[in-house]
C-alpha cells in the first residue's frame, strides 16, 4: 500500500499547505511590526527632553492591513476553491509587496515618520536624531520572503488527489457480491432447468 502524499515530487501543493504560509506571514508579519522600529528625540515646550518610540504599525500604514488580510486569506483558502485561491494568494503577494516597499522607504529615509511622531509628541516637527532598531530590516526581508512564496503558489498545480482517494480505494476495495435476492433467483432458473419446481420444499 502506498501513501497518496500532497504533494507529488515537489510539484503540486496543498490547500494545508498555503493555509499555513498564510499563517506563517500573519505570525511574522505581525510580530516584526508590534515592536519598535524607531526612536526619536526631541523636546518639549517646556524645554524637556523625550524619546518617542513609533512601531512598525505606526510607521507603515499597510502593515496592519496586510496581517489582517493574511488572516482572512487563511480562512478564505480553507473554503474556497482552487481558482479563488489563487486569487487570495495574488491578493496577498501584491500587500506584501506594498509592505515591503513601505518598510524600505522607512530604512531609507526615516525623516519623515520620526517628524510625524515627534509632532504628535510634543506638537513642534523637531527633533534630533533617530535611532532605528532591526525590526524594520527583519520585516523587509520577510515581507520579500513572503512575495515570492505566495507567487510560487499562484501559478503552482494544485493536488486534488488527497480529497478523493480515501473514498476511491473504499469504493474499489472488494469485489461486488451477489444480494440474497439475486441468489435465489439463481437457485430458481437452475431448478427449471432440471425439470423441478423450485416451490415445493
Amino acid at each position: 500500500m502506498t501513501k497518496t502524499s500532497s504533494s507529488v515530487g515537489g510539484r503540486t501543493v496543498s490547500r494545508r499547505t498555503g493555509v499555513i504560509a498564510l499563517l506563517a506571514a500573519v505570525a511574522i508579519l505581525g510580530g516584526t511590526g508590534v515592536p519598535t522600529w524607531l526612536t526619536t528625540h526631541t523636546t518639549s515646550v517646556l524645554g524637556e527632553s523625550v524619546d518617542v518610540a513609533v512601531s512598525g504599525i505606526a510607521a507603515v500604514d499597510p502593515l496592519l492591513a496586510a496581517v489582517l488580510l493574511h488572516a482572512a486569506g487563511a480562512i478564505a483558502c480553507l473554503l474556497a476553491g482552487k481558482w479563488a485561491r489563487r486569487i487570495v494568494f495574488l491578493l496577498t503577494a501584491t500587500t506584501s509587496a506594498i509592505v515591503g516597499y513601505a518598510t524600505l522607504g522607512v530604512l531609507t529615509d526615516p525623516v519623515p515618520v520620526a517628524a510625524n511622531a515627534a509632532s504628535e509628541a510634543v506638537g513642534t516637527p523637531t527633533f534630533d536624531g533617530v535611532d532605528l532598531t532591526i525590526w524594520p530590516y527583519l520585516t523587509a526581508v520577510a515581507a520579500a520572503a513572503f512575495v515570492l512564496i505566495e507567487i510560487f503558489f499562484v501559478f503552482a498545480p494544485s493536488d486534488q488527489s488527497t480529497q478523493h482517494s480515501k473514498y476511491d480505494r473504499r469504493g474499489t476495495a472488494a469485489p461486488d457480491r451477489a444480494t440474497p435476492e439475486e441468489v435465489t433467483a439463481s437457485g430458481q432458473w437452475d431448478a427449471f432447468d432440471q425439470g423441478e419446481d423450485p416451490t415445493e420444499t
